[in-house]
């Protein structure tokens, strides 16, 4: 501790951080230089018998884990930086951060493996996700052709019916069954444009706008 002397009384204080004197430690009759070497040693005493507190408290046992990294399974919209998430072993999963361990992929003791791991599952998610998206394209375009087929369908049933209005029963029967089918196509055609995702969309709207 650094200190402020005042050898014309061998009284010591204590020096503030802009140098100027501050609180009084204390004063001696004897030897002015003992006396400060005296104080510098329990100063010391005093540190360390902090630290030690302190260690005792929180021990740093050799081998032992004081963290861990949880890999967690790519989902809809994650970014890879978000993946890997720090855990202290003795809180488990989920403190602090909201995580059921059905999401988690693996634990690691290293933080490098951890990111290692995630890179590559990010990657491979990414692939899948792309490869579904253009099934899904695929699919779209095999249902809108169906529909037309039906639709043609649809009409060839419609002109019959009006040039033979006797048959028109028969015909308006095979048209409802078309409907039907339509209706279908349709309502499979919504749910994959709805399951698409938003990037997928708008590059089709601008490509229709071209």
């Amino acid at each position: 501790m650094p200190y402020s002397i005042d050898r014309k009384n061998k009284c010591v204080y204590k020096k503030k951080s802009d140098g100027s004197r501050g609180e009084k430690v204390g004063c001696t009759k004897g030897n002015l230089n003992d006396y400060i070497a005296a104080l510098q040693i329990h100063a010391e005493m005093k540190t360390n018998k902090k630290k030690q507190l302190k260690e005792s408290e929180n021990p740093v046992i050799p081998g032992a884990i004081n963290q861990l990294f949880v890999v967690q399974k790519p989902y809809s919209g994650c970014q890879l930086t978000s993946l890997v998430k720090p855990i202290d072993p003795l809180m488990g999963i989920g403190a602090g951060h909201q995580l059921a361990p059905d999401q988690v992929h693996a634990t690691f003791a290293d933080e490098d493996m951890a990111k290692d791991v995630a890179n590559e599952l990010y990657e491979e998610y990414g692939k899948k996700q792309k490869a579904l998206e253009e099934k899904k394209g695929t699919v779209t375009d095999k249902l809108k052709k169906a529909i037309d087929t039906l639709e043609k369908k649809r009409k060839e049933h419609m002109d019959m019916a009006k040039e033979d209005p006797k048959s028109a029963s028969k015909h308006k029967e095979h048209i409802a069954q078309i409907m039907d089918k339509v209706d279908d196509l349709m309502t499979k055609l919504e749910q994959i444009e709805k399951s698409k995702k938003p990037e997928e969309n708008k590059k089709k709207t601008e490509k229709d706008k071209k």
